[in-house]
């Protein structure tokens, strides 16, 4: 896939404990919540459900609404509709990974020790023209969806196929013939898209592709056309029991190898260590996968009590936008509106941003003459297209569709040279958002740390992750066993210290199964590889 012009948390709780006054500096444990931040552009939600795919795909883009165009191979003739970013901003925030870090001084002879004013403090975020109708088999339908106008094209002949797309208008950067080329065969189809004509770049919202296929797939061979180094590749798989990479391989991030002191940035640097140690640096970690209950009838009634009859019969501009004002959830609707209502530049001049414009949109359209007529069968029109129907659609996959896995990696345009395919595997385990690790401060000024039932002494060892692949059947294969480098594993002393964990196991520590997450399209900049 290539899109023109792509756009490049800590929270943390303090656990007061009620102890004795023998506590010399008044240090008590303290426990940490970290949400590590990792940049994806494009996110991707696929739904599997009776032998077809459904793809919810968030579109970023910055720049002139003429120049945006969007191809995507699919597998089969696809139907086409409109999404809605609601569903991107609920999963991302609430199937992030975190890290719970408990920190318990020592009682060594009347002093705590590890206790700093350090400990105590709060830290920063990690974290419409038809154009020239050529005969078939190369136009198969063009209609619009949404702010939308899009053709499905045969994949026969890619020459053809861009010859039309040139000719109608739609931007097709350089090295696109070349990039499409894998996809090339009959039976098989592109999707082209492009904004209609009077709307904006900030009507751009998420597209839904439904087709016929077992296996979701993103074209990624097609997506290094525009893609810039290290992009973040983010996506959600719903189905009936949990997604696996069928052709990338699995990653395990050692529990080891982060410095449980301040784990988001090392989370994040061990991860990306660990996709460079794959095969072709092909791999995806799973960061959650379990019930999809949670998100279940979230998106239920957008527009309230209001009936979409009685919306349509209003005949006053002011009088419909003070009723959506009360009675609709505004932030959903609020960008269909401004398609109707266009953001004044003028308003730049007073320091009032596109933002700030939406939110009280209604009161800045108030300022403006009413019209001698109006309709507002248009308006409700698309906002039951592009608000209600989305998300009346995703609570029914929500519902139906039980499991929800969450993949990352990240790719280079020149490690894009095989789309990822994702399968599914009822005999995996669930995988949790959380990990949690226990830092005993010891009598010696050092520090124990206890996680995955093991405790060593350090702070983020040398340790290089498992590398597995997984299959829709059995247990995890692992082709590649972490090792830890320097570190010595032992057992947890008992001398003084007033550790409140469970008694480690001795032994080398068992590594906790992260588990993989994919999207489309992100960006980050990392370190050239060796």
């Amino acid at each position: 896939m290539w899109t023109r012009g792509i756009g490049a948390g800590l929270g943390a709780a303090l656990l007061l404990c009620l102890v004795e006054d023998v506590w010399a500096c008044g240090c008590v444990a303290t426990t940490d919540v970290v949400t590590p931040t990792l940049q994806a552009g494009e996110r991707i939600l696929f739904a599997v459900k009776d032998g077809k795919v459904t793809a919810h795909i968030q579109i970023q883009y910055q720049g002139a609404a003429e120049e945006f165009a969007w191809l995507v191979p699919v597998p089969g003739e696809p139907e086409v509709r409109v999404g809605h970013d609601a569903i991107f901003a609920a999963l991302e925030a609430e199937t992030s990974p975190t890290f719970t870090v408990t920190r318990n001084p020592a009682f060594c002879g009347g002093e705590a020790s590890g206790c700093s004013d350090q400990d105590l403090a709060s830290a920063g975020t990690f974290g419409g023209d038809a154009g020239i109708n050529l005969p078939p088999p190369v136009v198969v339908r063009q209609a619009t969806a949404g702010p939308y106008e899009y053709a499905v094209l045969r994949a026969d002949d890619g020459a053809e196929m861009l010859g039309w797309l040139n000719r109608n208008g739609y931007v097709v950067p350089g090295g696109t013939d070349e990039a499409v080329a894998p996809y090339l065969r009959p039976g098989a189809f592109f999707l082209a898209l492009r904004l209609r004509a009077g709307e904006s770049a900030g009507s751009i919202q998420p597209i839904v592709v439904e087709y016929a296929s077992d296996f979701p797939m993103i074209p990624i061979v097609l997506t290094r056309v525009a893609a810039v180094n290290d992009m973040g590749i983010l996506v959600w798989v719903l189905g009936r029991a949990r997604a696996i990479p069928r052709n990338y391989h699995h990653v395990v991030v050692d529990p080891r190898g982060l410095a449980w002191s301040n784990p988001g940035p090392s989370y994040v640097q061990n991860l990306r260590a660990s996709f460079d140690q794959a095969p072709d640096h092909h791999a995806f970690v799973t960061e959650f996968a379990g019930s999809s209950a949670p998100w279940q009838g979230r998106w239920q009634a957008p527009l309230g009590t209001l009936e979409r009859p009685s919306l349509s019969s209003i005949d006053d501009r002011d009088r419909l936008l003070s009723v959506l004002r009360q009675k609709a959830d505004w932030a959903l609707v609020a960008p269909v509106l401004e398609t109707f209502f266009p953001y004044p530049p003028a308003l730049a001049a007073r320091g009032i941003d596109r933002a700030a414009y939406l939110d009280g949109l209604d009161r800045y359209v108030a300022e403006t003459p009413l019209p001698e007529t109006f309709d507002a069968t248009p308006i409700v029109d698309a906002l039951y297209e592009r608000v209600v129907a989305p998300l009346t659609e995703l609570d029914g996959l929500f519902s139906e569709l039980f499991y929800l896995t969450r993949l990352y990696t990240e790719l280079s345009p020149e490690e894009m040279t095989e789309d990822p395919v994702f399968a599914f595997n009822s005999q995996l385990p669930t995988v949790a958002l959380n990990q949690s690790a226990t830092l005993n401060a010891t009598c010696e000024g050092t520090t124990e740390t206890l996680v995955a039932g093991q405790t060593y002494t350090g702070d983020g060892q040398m340790v290089r992750a498992h590398i597995e692949v997984l299959r829709e059947e059995g247990a995890p294969e692992i082709v590649q066993r972490g090792e830890v480098g320097a570190a010595t594993l032992t057992p947890r002393g008992e001398g003084c210290s007033d550790a409140r964990g469970p008694r480690a196991l001795t032994g080398s520590t068992t590594a906790v199964l992260l588990t993989f997450a994919a999207a489309w399209l992100g960006r980050r900049r990392r370190a050239a590889r060796a």
